[in-house]
């Protein structure tokens, strides 16, 4: 976050200077080139400030004053800068200040309220009363009070500064007022920038496990603002033979009790949802998305379990479908919760190729409707007969069921570990050779 403010300001600083710079070149033709403004066409200016030969005199007045203005800018907007680190580490520390006394106000001496018991009307820990909220309410409503006021004053004290410069080094109030209604203009719209990327997106984090092994998860833990709307989208996803698709969710998830303050905007679900197309695209419209189920965990965690490296995982599967088209997009939600998405396995179940009976039957996907059962005929395998036709039924679940019929080997082989193999002979019952006399034989007569 502290970069993307750094890049914003940066941005705000060098869009200042340019709009500012070709303004201060439309004055600088003005006061130097005379009210009538005839140098526009180019003739130059001379010394005496009228149009004609550009005059050596004429160009230094003219560099002078647009070094003065770009000068002058430039520090009004280091100044602005400056003033905008100081106000956030200021509303930080105050922040921080505030929390710990309303702990100890309102959850007592002994802080137990951390742990997220909430409040009673007494001031202590128990079940969250009315006048604990009230308190709650009224510090975090000053803090956004004090907030707004020292931005307020921060964008009428750089109003002021511009103004004044303009009008002490070009006499122009108008060029002036133009100028600061520019500079607002862009800092609002690169204000509105950031909060929609930041209502869009989840953060990538690498953590360590038990076991210090790492951990790439996705994480969203925005639970101090109402009206969550944070997406994250996986990548095309193909299809392939599939038409039911099961997609397994592991997550952590923190406890809202455990946080302070959040019992209005602290949710403890997400939301999950999916998008049929035909082929990747890239534009992103969370409407088109329908939604699949609202997920919750069985598991959350506390500030406990994060002292204590004590990994809380919640392991969920949804189906859905039929899907249609050649492949499709998830899209995961988040509304308010402090979530941690470890890892989505995406899947299909399919009957494995087999062999039943001396009958091979192939890979078979289960149908829509998970109540029917598919039944696939089988085929005898080589040197193999039918005797009865050789069937099973493939379940939703990608099991074989009810095996019926079987194949049976054909004459001259038998079944040896699932196949037909041809028989072997016999060393003792071989013929005698018919070169070899028998015994008592008489000799051939020539």
């Amino acid at each position: 976050m502290v970069v993307v403010v750094m890049i914003v300001v940066a941005v705000i600083v060098v869009v200042v200077v340019v709009v500012v710079v070709m303004v201060m070149v439309v004055v600088v033709v003005i006061v130097v080139g005379g009210d009538d403004g005839d140098c526009w066409e180019g003739d130059g200016w001379d010394s005496g400030g009228c149009c004609g030969d550009c005059g050596v005199e004429g160009v230094v007045v003219v560099v002078v004053v647009m070094v003065m203005v770009v000068v002058i800018v430039v520090v009004v907007m280091m100044v602005v800068v400056m003033i905008v680190v100081v106000v956030i580490v200021v509303v930080g520390v105050v922040v921080v200040v505030m929390v710990m006394v309303v702990v100890i106000v309102v959850g007592g001496d002994d802080g137990d309220c951390w742990e997220g018991d909430g409040w009673d009307s007494g001031g202590r820990c128990g079940d969250c009363g009315v006048e604990g909220v009230v308190v709650v309410v009224v510090v975090m409503v000053v803090v956004i009070v004090v907030v707004v006021m020292m931005v307020v004053v921060m964008i009428v004290v750089v109003g002021v500064v511009v103004v004044v410069v303009m009008m002490v080094v070009v006499g122009k109030v108008v060029v002036g007022m133009v100028v600061f209604v520019m500079i607002v203009v862009v800092v609002i719209v690169v204000v509105v920038v950031v909060v929609v990327l930041n209502v869009e997106l989840w953060d990538a984090i690498t953590e360590m496990d038990e076991q210090n092994r790492p951990i790439h998860t996705f994480q969203v833990c925005h639970v101090m603002e109402p009206n969550q709307n944070n997406w994250l989208r996986s990548s095309w996803i193909a299809r392939q033979e599939a038409q039911r698709i099961y997609v397994e969710l592991r997550f952590t998830l923190r406890d809202c009790n455990s946080i302070p303050w959040v019992s209005g905007t602290c949710k403890e679900t997400f939301n999950l949802h999916y998008l049929e197309t035909d082929e990747p695209h890239s534009h992103f419209r969370p409407s088109d998305y329908a939604k699949i189920d609202t997920i919750a965990a069985d598991e959350s965690f506390t500030q406990t379990d994060v002292g204590e490296r004590v990994l809380r995982l919640n392991t969920e599967v949804r189906e859905l479908g039929p899907i249609r088209t050649k492949g499709f997009y998830l899209g995961f939600q988040d509304v308010g919760a402090c979530i941690a998405l470890l890892s989505v396995r995406v899947y299909y179940k399919k009957c494995p190729s087999t062999l039943r009976n001396l009958a091979a039957f192939p890979d078979t996907v289960p149908r829509v409707h998970s109540s029917a059962l598919v039944e696939v005929r089988g085929a005898c395998v080589l040197n193999a007969e039918e005797r009865d036709t050789p069937r099973l039924y493939c379940s939703a679940d990608g099991d074989w069921l009810v095996p019926l019929g079987r194949c049976v080997c054909s004459v001259g082989y038998e079944e040896t570990d699932g196949l037909c193999l041809g028989l072997q002979s016999c060393p003792h019952l071989s013929k005698p050779s018919s070169k070899r006399a028998g015994i008592g034989e008489a000799p051939a007569a020539k």
